[in-house]
This record gives C-alpha cells, structure tokens and sequence, in this order.
C-alpha cells in the first residue's frame, strides 16, 4: 500500500498540526525510546557477545542511548532556540546545545573507538575529531532544513497574498462572469496545492 505523503501533510495540517509540532515530536520520541530501548533486553533477554567491547547487549543499549538521548536534547534545544526573541538568549541556548551535541557525539564515537587495538590518545583524539565533525555536520544540516522549510513558507505565504488579493479585487470589481466555475477551477485548485 503506498501512502500519499502530500494528502497525509495535508490532513495533518487541516489538523493544525504544523512541520515544527511533527518535528519536535519526532525528537522527543527518539529521545525517550534511546533512552529506555535497553529495558526489552534485560534479564532472560539479554544476549551475551562482543558489542563494540560490551559483554552484554542490554549495556551497550544502555550506554549508546543515554548518549543518543543527549544529542537529541541538544538538537531539541537548538531547535527551541529559532522561537527565542531575545538575541542575548537566543546565543546562549545555542551555545549550550552545541556543547551537550558535542559531549554526546564525543561519547558515541568513544564508545565505538574503544579498543584494545587503539592506544588511549587515539581514542581521545578520533573522538573528540569525529564528534566536532559530526556537531558541524548535524547543526549544518538542521540550519539548512530550517532555511529551506522558512523560505518555502514564507513564499506560500506570498502566494497566499497575491491569490487573495484576486479574489477580493476580482469578485469586488465584477471582473469575474462565472463565479462558481472560477472559483472551482482556478481559486480551490490553487489553494489546494499550496497546502500540499
């Protein structure tokens, strides 16, 4: 069964649930699942082997989702910070969010560096390198997304205006001989789509 993205946004928006609602939601879901996904793995459960130097599944669990917890609260206090109208705030808020992104990656990357064929600097060192790389390229990409989602609303939100605006001017100034068939083949069609 294929699901048609457009009309689901479209439902949802209807709803009155927005982009920046599904996202913060997605985040605080990771966030709670990364944080508990390891309880499905203790007791009985648990699988005994070498993961990434963890005897047992249930810690390595434990361990990388307290770490994904922390750069997921990172991104979301990012996030929170596009909604912040004081600037002086708004930097101190981003500051720390890169900050707790940063201590997280640097602990992912930690726990998938530590080996016995790594001596401890190398460790300390690739962990620290690929988590400031991983921080740029993960807030890179959060500035981009958010860039490119304000830039397509702000021109629905243009359009929007301009197709208003003929229809209050067109109807007003008797322009339009059929009103109901301009309205069902233009004016709905149109504004349809802007929802998508």
């Amino acid at each position: 069964m294929k699901i048609n993205k457009s009309k689901f946004f479209h439902r949802l928006r209807k709803k009155g649930i927005t982009f920046q609602a599904l996202l913060i939601s997605l985040l605080l879901l990771v966030i709670i699942l990364s944080r508990f996904i390891y309880i499905f793995f203790l007791g009985e459960n648990d699988v005994k082997g070498d993961f990434f130097g963890f005897e047992w599944l249930s810690f390595f669990l434990w361990d990388f989702g307290s770490q994904c917890f922390t750069i997921f609260t990172g991104l979301l206090l990012w996030y929170s910070t596009i909604f912040h109208t004081e600037n002086k705030f708004k930097k101190v808020f981003r500051l720390s969010s890169y900050l707790i992104i940063l201590i997280g990656f640097f602990y992912v990357f930690w726990i998938f560096l530590d080996n016995e064929k790594f001596n401890e600097t190398f460790e300390v060192v690739g962990s620290l390198s690929l988590s400031f790389l991983a921080t740029f390229s993960i807030v890179f990409l959060m500035k981009f997304l958010n860039k490119e989602l304000m830039t397509i609303t702000e021109l629905k939100s243009k359009i929007r205006f301009v197709m208003h605006k003929m229809i209050v001017e067109s109807v007003k100034n008797k322009h339009i001989i059929n009103k109901e068939r301009w309205k069902e083949e233009i004016v709905d069609p149109t504004l349809d789509k802007l929802d998508e």
